[in-house]
C-alpha cells in the first residue's frame, strides 16, 4: 500500500518509525541496517514495541545490524 504523502507527514515520530521498518521487512531481506539514532525522541512504550519487531525479525532468521 503506498501512504500519501500528507498521511505519512502527520504521523508521530514513533509510528513513522513503524511504518518504515514495516516497509523495509516487506521484501522479506536477509540483512537488515538499522541506526540507534532511530530512537532518540521515541516514547519508551513504543521503543519498547520496536525493539520486540526487530526480535521478531532475528528470530526469523533476518540479520540486524
Amino acid at each position: 500500500m503506498i501512504w500519501p504523502i500528507p498521511l505519512f507527514g502527520s504521523l508521530p515520530l514513533d509510528w513513522k518509525q513503524k511504518v518504515a521498518f514495516s516497509v523495509a521487512l516487506l521484501h522479506n531481506p536477509k540483512i537488515i541496517f538499522f541506526g540507534l539514532s532511530q530512537q532518540e525522541g521515541v516514547d519508551p512504550i513504543y521503543r519498547r514495541q520496536f525493539w520486540e519487531m526487530i526480535y521478531r525479525e532475528a528470530t526469523k532468521g533476518s540479520t540486524i545490524l
